[in-house]
């Protein structure tokens, strides 16, 4: 791949991992789940959503716990072909309490993204809790 292309596609999947956290935290249901392939899989410890509507359900039992903010850091992301790209990165969850935000959850996603007609989507997304 051409340098820009590449540099093209790493910009659309950090676009793609904040749209992630902000359609979790506003919430949106329907977009968030959108946000993966139409076969898209969420790998959870315990779990494992498979579609959008599998994980469009996670979502709404996750959002029960009240209202969140995911933080995402240190992303790498390496594209790997024009519809192929892998990465990690580091996200903190805050939750909200009666005297405001507190620490919720320190995780490391895993992920594999895939170029689609309607642009990058997460194919896997594997959650690794990293509380201590």
């Amino acid at each position: 791949m051409e340098l820009l292309e590449t540099l093209v596609a790493e910009r659309d999947i950090r676009h793609l991992i904040a749209r992630y956290a902000q359609l979790a935290d506003d919430p949106d249901t329907t977009g968030f789940a959108a946000l993966f392939a139409t076969d898209g899989v969420l790998s959870l410890p315990g779990k494992q959503c498979v579609g959008h509507t599998e994980i469009e359900q996670w979502l709404q039992a996750t959002l029960k716990a009240g209202k969140a903010r995911h933080l995402f850091m240190n992303p790498l992301i390496e594209v790997t072909s024009p519809i192929h790209a892998s990465g990690s990165m580091d996200m903190l969850v805050l939750r909200a309490g009666d005297s405001g935000w507190a620490l919720a959850a320190t995780l490391r996603y895993t992920d594999r993204y895939v170029h689609t007609e309607q642009g990058w989507k997460f194919a896997e997304r594997k959650l690794q809790p990293m509380m201590p």
